[in-house]
């Protein structure tokens, strides 16, 4: 069956840099999803997530809504404050 939702999770973790993290995981049983195209809303910023499903969200600075896709779930617009 198609899983139909993304659920994300910021982590924010501070120290001596400060480091702003995404974690991308499936909504209905919270496993990571690795390598999830997260990118701005105008795709001209992106990255993927990392087989942990962790991505530096650093790149994309300054974008107050960013487009989590992923095969086999629907995509995502998530709204997010620096």
């Amino acid at each position: 069956m198609l899983r139909s939702y993304i659920c994300v999770f910021l982590l924010f973790i501070s120290g001596y840099t400060f480091a702003q993290t995404l974690t991308v995981v499936d909504k209905t049983d919270l496993r990571p999803i690795p390598y999830a195209s997260v990118s701005s809303t105008d795709k001209t910023i992106g990255t993927k997530t990392n087989a942990q499903g962790v991505v530096d969200i650093a790149r994309l600075q300054g974008t107050s809504i960013i487009l989590i896709s992923a095969n086999g779930y629907k995509s995502q617009e998530i709204r997010f404050e620096d």
